[in-house]
């Protein structure tokens, strides 16, 4: 161990007056979450959907209703750690016996420790018709 005011040439971190984070080697967070609800929002713009297994006989997803939570990329020795929780809803529309049903699809805890399962997904029908429970 280093005795105080032996500094190694060495070391990547040196004091700085600025503080300025050298290398990313201090713990630094960048919020990624309006980055996030971009992407998302992209990725489920007018997405076609085979859905006929379940009585559909067409599902599009519209895009994001809304995402919330936090989305986040950390940074510790020079590593990048990033990491998630969402609460995302995404808007669809869908043909099911040949009536038009509206709603939300809603996955309430989207994380980073979860990635690897399947996530909980419930559907949120608009309407009250008996076709929308299909959809």
């Amino acid at each position: 161990m280093a005795k105080l005011g032996e500094a190694d040439e060495r070391w990547i971190v040196e004091d700085r007056q600025d503080g300025t984070n050298v290398r990313g080697w201090h713990w630094s967070e960048k919020d990624l979450l309006p980055w996030s609800q971009d992407k998302l929002g992209e990725l489920f713009e007018n997405v076609s959907v085979d859905a006929s297994a379940h009585g559909c006989e067409s599902l599009t997803l519209r895009g994001v209703a809304s995402c919330t939570g936090e989305a986040y990329l950390n940074t510790r020795k020079g590593k990048r750690i990033p990491g998630y929780e969402l609460d995302v809803k995404v808007s669809y529309e869908a043909i099911v016996k040949g009536n038009k049903v509206t709603g939300k699809l809603h996955c309430p805890y989207l994380a980073d420790e979860n990635a690897d399962d399947d996530a909980e997904l419930k559907a949120l029908p608009d309407g009250s018709g008996d076709d929308d429970e299909v959809a």
